[in-house]
């Protein structure tokens, strides 16, 4: 009996202190400052993007291209931004991103056409082929996006198992097989 009190009291103190000295420490990641900074970032990047289509500085443009490009080249970081706080520098969905960028990219700049909307001006629109474009590049935006946003937790997770203290209890197999419930500490620091 004395022997399981001092285990259970050191399972304890083990708990209580572990997570309390590496958050301390500064070493652990915070799953919700992880999750905010991927989702502010998103929506600042997506923010551009739109804004790019609505406000054109030329007369005929179908979008702001400085305000276009700015929003589409952070759109490859921004939502990664909690990965990043949780170290992981290079994701899957930046990598998406970035495809899905250049081919929106393209499809934008390269596949318009300009025709004679009143008589005196004339105006640059989309042809077929770059809104189908468009269309294919903003799903894969939002999937690499959607992607990292989810894996962001996980990287946080992932990062604060790699520091401190961890206790584990284990039930054996066969009940008969032992008196006490199995007890381990792992450490990494």
């Amino acid at each position: 009996m004395r022997r399981a009190a001092l285990v259970v009291l050191l399972a304890l103190v083990v708990l209580l202190v572990g997570p309390a000295s590496s958050a301390h420490a500064g070493r652990g990641k915070s799953r919700t400052v992880a999750v905010a900074l991927g989702g502010i970032g998103t929506a600042v990047s997506s923010g551009l993007i739109l804004t790019s289509a609505l406000v054109s500085t030329v007369s005929g443009d179908v979008v702001n291209k400085p305000l276009f490009v700015a929003g589409f080249a952070s759109s490859i970081v921004t939502p990664s931004l909690g990965q990043f706080y949780a170290g992981e520098y290079l994701t899957i969905g930046m990598g998406v991103r970035a495809a899905s960028a250049a081919l929106a990219g393209l499809a934008v700049l390269g596949l318009s056409e300009t025709h004679r909307c009143n008589q005196d001006q004339e105006c640059t629109n989309l042809t077929q082929a770059g809104v189908v474009v468009v269309g294919m590049a903003a799903i894969g935006y939002v999937g690499g996006a959607a992607y990292d946003l989810g894996a962001t937790m996980d990287a946080v997770d992932k990062h604060n198992r790699s520091i401190g203290i961890f206790v584990g209890m284990a039930r054996p197999a066969d009940a008969r097989a032992a008196q006490a419930p199995l007890f381990g500490v792992q450490g990494r620091w």
